[in-house]
C-alpha cells in the first residue's frame, strides 16, 4: 500500500538521452511504497494526458515521453518530496536498504502505461534522479481486479 507524501500537482523535469529535455510536464500524488523491499516513489503524470488542449506543450511532452520513455536519463522532482520520501525509506521496516541508488520511482500514465526506472544516482544539490528504464507494466482493470479478489 502506498502511502501519500504529496497531492498537489508541481512541475518536473526530465532529460533524455538524445539531449532533450522537457519543463513542462507536472506530477502529482507522489506516493511512497516498497516493491520488493525497495523503496519506490510513485508519481501520477496522467494529468498531463488528459488536458483540453492537446496541443499545447504539456499533452505534446507527455506523448513524447510516453513515446521515448527508454531513453530518459534523468527526472528533477521538489526537493520537499524527495526529503519525506527519503525519510519514509529510513524508517520503514520492509525497505532493505534505504540508500537512493536502491530506489526505484514509478511514472504513472493512465490507459498509456507505468514506466519503471531504477535510480543511479541522486545529485542532491539540484534533487535530480539519474535513472534508467526498468521496465513497462499496465496496472489490471477493476474487473481483473475483482476476478483476482474472487479467489480468495
Amino acid at each position: 500500500m502506498n502511502r501519500i507524501i504529496r497531492k498537489s500537482s508541481c512541475s518536473m523535469h526530465v532529460g533524455y538521452s538524445s539531449g532533450n529535455f522537457s519543463n513542462n510536464m507536472r506530477g502529482r500524488n507522489f506516493a511512497f511504497g516498497v516493491v520488493g523491499g525497495q523503496a519506490c516513489l510513485t508519481v501520477d503524470m496522467s494529468g498531463n494526458l488528459r488536458v483540453q488542449n492537446k496541443a499545447g506543450y504539456e499533452y505534446l511532452d507527455a506523448r513524447d515521453f510516453v513515446q521515448q520513455h527508454n531513453k530518459v536519463q534523468h527526472i528533477q522532482i521538489p526537493d520537499d518530496v524527495v526529503k519525506k520520501f527519503a525519510r519514509n525509506a529510513q524508517s520503514n521496516r520492509i525497505v532493505k536498504s534505504a540508500a537512493p541508488t536502491d530506489w526505484l520511482l514509478e511514472l504513472y500514465f493512465a490507459d498509456e502505461s507505468d514506466f519503471l526506472y531504477r535510480v543511479l544516482n541522486l545529485a542532491v544539490d539540484t534533487v535530480i534522479f539519474d535513472v534508467r528504464f526498468q521496465g513497462k507494466f499496465q496496472r489490471p482493470s477493476a474487473r481483473e481486479m475483482e476476478e483476482f479478489n474472487s479467489l480468495f
